[in-house]
C-alpha cells in the first residue's frame, strides 16, 4: 500500500511491521458508474516509538478512497513533552 507508506513517511510516522491486514473487498461502482473492488485494510502505527495507534486505509479499485489515522502525539510534541 504505497498510499498508507507515503503518508507515514511525510508526517514521521513509522508503519509497524506486519501490521498491515486486508479486512474486506466488496464490490463498488466508482463516480463514472465502473464495477471496481472496495478493499479495506487496517494497519499500525507509531509517532514515538513507543505507543501505538491505528489506522484504516479504503481503496475503489487503485484509487485511495479514505485514509483514517487515529488520534496520535505528533513527533515534535512527544519530545517536547519528554523536556
Amino acid at each position: 500500500m504505497t498510499h498508507v507508506y507515503r503518508l507515514c513517511k511525510e508526517q514521521n510516522l513509522q508503519l509497524l511491521d506486519q501490521t498491515m491486514v486486508l479486512k474486506g473487498v466488496w464490490p463498488v461502482r466508482d463516480s463514472e458508474g465502473l464495477m471496481r473492488l472496495r478493499r479495506r485494510y487496517s494497519f499500525e502505527f507509531t509517532s514515538t516509538g513507543e505507543a501505538r495507534s491505528q489506522g484504516t486505509a479504503e481503496l475503489h479499485g487503485m484509487r485511495l478512497h479514505k485514509l483514517h489515522l487515529d488520534p496520535h502525539m505528533l513527533p515534535d510534541d512527544h519530545d517536547k513533552f519528554l523536556n
